[in-house]
């Protein structure tokens, strides 16, 4: 459907993928990801978007249910429809992906839910990665929005690698990542930032969940002259509302190499007073970190 698109795009474009009533409708893809490039955008305000048909936009910017309008927006729900591969976009001038759930197809091979390349911005609203290489990854000077999200037990959760630009809007939740929940490396940045017109959503979770001991894990990792920021300013024209990163580990073993916020001599963290760290004691009880054991 992509390619019987004409060059170069003067209107918006909305892909619509067929849902099913009584369950996820899944999309399967033999491949691991599916390649959108070069996409030539003739004027401002042009965008592609790939979507549920039962998605509603007046619904999701409301903070409802973007199928149904009825109660307020989770973000660990599950969405309507699964495609069992990644999208990689590369100089796509602007892409929206909605409502989506990424996963492995099973193919074997590294697949990431999004990867976003040189020349590229994509908007990801509510979307889940589960069971890949990767949830969602930027690189090579592109630019990734991920608003409202999920990423279920993924290699890593979310990444900025080679000055890629990496912004976390509203509640995202990374949730028992392999190696490390959220990355900037080689020059990557990174902004938590608060969801416009919706303070109360402003909260990102890197969990390693009940019965998950990881070794050499890094909640959040800083490195190789890299930047992450917390915005913690609501009167900073330039962001959009504070924002708070929880570290959570729900079990009474905190392992010696499980890292929480590792940065680098090289790299920087501001806004390190907007982080909550919690893990269980052996009664089952939430209690914070040790001082040590959180910003290292």
């Amino acid at each position: 459907m992509i390619d019987a698109l004409t060059y170069p795009l003067t209107v918006s474009h909305v892909i619509k993928l067929i849902t099913n009533s009584s369950s996820p409708y899944t999309y399967t893809e033999t491949d691991n990801a599916l390649n959108l490039s070069n996409l030539m955008i003739a004027k401002p305000g042009v965008i592609i978007a790939i979507e549920p048909n039962d998605w509603n936009d007046s619904y999701y910017n409301a903070a409802k249910n973007p199928s149904t309008g009825a109660g307020d927006l989770d973000p660990t729900a599950t969405r309507s429809v699964i495609l069992t591969a990644g999208i990689y976009a590369f100089n796509t001038p602007y892409l929206e992906l909605r409502g989506i759930q990424f996963q492995d197809g099973g193919s074997g091979a590294y697949a990431c839910g999004v990867t976003v390349t040189a020349n590229s911005l994509v908007h990801v609203k509510y979307c889940s990665a589960s069971d890949m290489s990767g949830g969602f990854t930027v690189t090579g000077g592109g630019k990734l929005l991920l608003e409202n999200s999920l990423v279920d037990s993924c290699g890593l959760g979310a990444a900025a690698f080679n000055g890629g630009m990496l912004d976390l809007i509203g509640s995202n939740t990374i949730l028992d990542a392999a190696s490390v929940g959220v990355v900037a490396r080689f020059s990557g940045r990174i902004l938590f930032r608060g969801w416009a017109d919706h303070p109360t959503y402003n909260l990102t979770t890197i969990k390693t969940g009940a019965g998950i001991l990881r070794a050499n894990y890094k909640a959040l990792a800083i490195d190789l002259g890299s930047l992450v920021l917390v915005d913690a300013e609501p009167q900073d024209p330039l962001t959009e509302g504070v924002a708070w990163v929880r570290i959570e580990n729900e079990n009474s073993v905190l392992l010696k190499s499980y890292y929480s916020v590792l940065v680098s001599p090289d790299s920087s963290l501001r806004g390190d007073s907007q982080f909550i760290f919690v893990t269980k004691d052996v009664q089952g009880n939430w209690i914070s970190f040790p001082a040590d054991r959180q910003i290292l």
